[in-house]
């Protein structure tokens, strides 16, 4: 086998590979905006802090995934539920 034909092999293999990469990145955002008992998915207007000084907000359309974690605590042993939520979108651009 020579060297171009390797070469030829390597990327083709590597346009494979980020045709996958976007693939999977989409089927990623797809379960993200998915809501079920475990997970919510929630868009709304927010004041965003922009500038320090002086202080500056600007409203920015936000997603949230919102999900609850549960432990149990070590003393007692009755369960701890805490909330959580990350941003995942920002006006339509995902983080």
């Amino acid at each position: 086998m020579k060297r171009y034909q390797i070469a030829k092999k390597i990327k083709a293999k590597i346009a494979a590979i980020d045709k996958l990469k976007t693939e999977i990145l989409e089927l990623r955002r797809i379960d993200t905006m998915l809501s079920d008992k475990n997970q919510q998915f929630t868009e709304q207007e927010e004041d965003v802090l922009v500038s320090g000084r002086p202080k500056v907000y600007e409203k920015k359309l936000v997603g949230r995934v919102h999900w609850k974690e549960k432990y149990a605590d070590k003393d007692g042993g009755s369960p701890i539920v805490i909330e959580r939520s990350q941003i995942v979108k920002i006006n339509g651009e995902w983080q």
